[in-house]
């Protein structure tokens, strides 16, 4: 997989997301960012502990 995301750049756009309200729950992420679900899973073991390494609980 080639990666166009850095690992903060993933929590970053987490983080983004969340503040706009956005719903973080990993099957909307899987159909609205699909991209950034790949990114996150590369570099983290869920996409529940990316989301709680930018302090959000899902």
């Amino acid at each position: 997989m080639e990666l166009s995301l850095t690992a903060e750049q993933v929590l970053e756009k987490i983080r983004n997301m969340h503040q706009k309200g956005v719903n973080m729950t990993k099957r909307h992420i899987k159909k609205a960012e699909p991209e950034l679900l790949r990114h996150a899973s590369y570099y983290y073991p869920s996409w529940e502990h990316a989301c709680r390494e930018t302090g959000i609980e899902i």
